[in-house]
C-alpha cells in the first residue's frame, strides 16, 4: 500500500512520524513522509536508514535573535490558548502554502494519508481528494507519572505527583 504521511513541528512532533514511517516501511508499505521542521532540521539520515521517501517542506527564515524572542514570548505565556496562538502565528502559518502544496501532492500519489493532528492543510487536501485520512494526536503530557503532573495542578514532586 502507498502511504503518505505529513507532519510539522519540532523533534517531539517529527520523530514519532519518522518511527511510524520506518515501521510501516518495514512491514512492506511504500511510504512517503513530508516534514516541516520549525527549526529547519534535516531528517534525511533517518529516511535513508529506514528506507522511506522523505521531503522537507518549507523553511522558516527567522534569524537566531528572532527565534529567541518567539521562544521567550512562548515560555513567558502561561495561557495555553495564547501559546497556541503564538505557535500558529510564528511557526505554522508562514509555511501553510508550501505545506498545502505538499499535502495535495501526497494525496495524489498515495492510497492512505496520515497526519499530525494540528496539520489542517493535510486534512483539507485528503478530504478534497477523497482519500482515507488518519490523524495522530501527540500528547506528551497525557500520561501522568511521578515525573509528569496533571496539567494545571501544582507539581508536588516525584513522590507526591501520583496522588493527583
Amino acid at each position: 500500500m502507498k502511504i503518505g504521511i505529513q507532519t510539522w513541528g519540532s523533534d517531539g512532533d517529527i520523530r514519532p512520524f519518522l518511527a511510524l514511517a520506518g515501521g510501516l516501511r518495514a512491514k512492506g508499505h511504500d511510504v512517503s513522509l513530508a516534514v516541516t521542521s520549525v527549526d529547519n532540521k534535516d531528517y534525511s539520515s533517518y529516511a535513508r536508514e529506514m528506507d522511506f521517501a522523505l521531503s522537507h517542506i518549507g523553511r522558516l527564515s527567522y534569524d537566531d535573535e528572532t527565534l529567541r524572542l518567539f521562544t521567550d514570548k512562548l515560555a513567558k505565556t502561561g495561557n495555553a490558548i495564547k501559546q497556541i496562538e503564538i505557535i500558529m502565528n510564528y511557526y505554522f502559518n508562514p509555511v501553510i502554502p508550501e505545506m498545502f502544496d505538499a499535502s495535495e501532492r501526497l494525496c495524489r500519489e498515495n492510497d492512505v494519508i496520515i497526519g499530525h493532528y494540528i496539520h489542517y492543510p493535510l486534512r483539507i487536501a485528503a478530504e478534497k481528494a477523497g482519500k482515507p485520512y488518519a490523524s495522530v494526536m501527540l500528547n506528551h503530557a497525557g500520561i501522568y507519572s511521578k515525573h509528569m503532573r496533571i496539567y494545571g495542578v501544582p507539581d508536588l514532586g516525584k513522590w507526591m505527583n501520583p496522588f493527583w
